[in-house]
């Protein structure tokens, strides 16, 4: 899902931009990513625009495209190389928008089956890295599992309040995957109640239909957010969407890959957005959330080495 700004904020002076005399260590180490494991210099090239090296040819390629394979392969993750993110090429299991469902070795459609094998809130049925169809949260706009009770299913939209008690929110959880979140103390809940009654910022929640086409929702207030300083931020609660502290065309939000809040411009629905530094929003910029994907490579690894022992 994206967030578009449709309409101003509708306050009593200034609303957005909330200064927060107290940096919220909790939440910001939780938010931070840890260093990936270490990679070659030629594969680290290729990371940086979410591509991998193969090494047939020394070249960079998507995950599950054709890239140097055969018509009928296509590039997965090598699952005998659990401590190298080293891509081989893998016969095309399933149609087009189809989904080899490991449990039962079948192909399903991701859009027209989705509610049957992913019926929980907040969940798309993909391809993983492996080329195995899962069930795994939305990320254009990121949402993770309930802390507290991972095997409910359901996916909560990350820094909001979701499952979490009163007076906290949703965060990324350090050396988790991408799907694994924590609760902790909401540095902005002081000045929520007062935001919700004064504030109205009209933004579309939108979702993708098969065509890959943006379908309006519905709409919704948004919550205000930490930009912590050492994210490069100015230690002000925003809500989320919001334009007013951001360099032109972009907005305040959260990074699929990064999982950190802050501005950031999304001209190409097909690509990743781009994070903005001050007044710069660069389209070369990768280098910020290629860690977040390696780091997301490596974790699938795990995952997938633990689904083969379960069984």
């Amino acid at each position: 899902m994206l967030l578009l700004v449709t309409a101003l904020l509708l306050v009593v002076g200034s609303t957005a931009g909330v200064p927060i005399t107290r940096q919220p260590t909790e939440a910001t180490r939780a938010g931070a990513l840890s260093a990936p494991p270490a990679v070659t210099a030629a594969e680290r090239a290729c990371l940086e625009d979410l591509k991998l090296l193969y090494p047939g040819d020394n070249k960079c390629y998507q995950l599950l495209s054709t890239g140097p394979c055969k018509s009928n392969e296509w590039l997965v993750l090598d699952p005998r190389a659990p401590d190298r993110l080293r891509p081989v090429c893998a016969r095309v299991p399933c149609a087009e928008r189809e989904v080899l469902w490991p449990r039962d070795g079948r192909c399903y459609q991701r859009f027209r089956d989705r509610e049957t094998l992913c019926p929980h809130p907040g969940n798309l049925l993909v391809s993983n890295p492996f080329g195995l169809g899962e069930c795994a949260c939305m990320r254009t706009q990121p949402h993770a599992r309930d802390p507290a009770n991972p095997r409910d299913g359901a996916c909560y939209k990350l820094y909001h309040r979701g499952p979490c008690a009163d007076g906290q929110l949703l965060v990324p959880k350090i050396n988790g995957t991408a799907d694994q979140a924590l609760c902790v103390r909401d540095p902005c809940w002081q000045h929520q109640p007062e935001q919700r009654a004064v504030r109205q910022l009209n933004v579309e929640d939108e979702d993708e239909d098969e065509a890959g086409d943006m379908q309006t929702k519905s709409t919704a207030v948004m919550p205000l957010v930490l930009w912590p300083v050492e994210g490069g931020g100015d230690g002000r609660c925003h809500p989320l969407g919001a334009t007013e502290p951001c360099p032109e065309q972009s907005a305040f939000g959260v990074h699929p890959q990064t999982l950190r809040p802050g501005c950031i411009s999304r001209t190409n629905h097909l690509l990743p957005p781009t994070p903005c530094s001050g007044h710069m929003c660069s389209p070369t910029n990768t280098a910020s959330y290629s860690d977040g994907y390696i780091k997301e490579l490596f974790q699938a690894h795990k995952s997938h080495k633990a689904q083969k022992r379960a069984g």
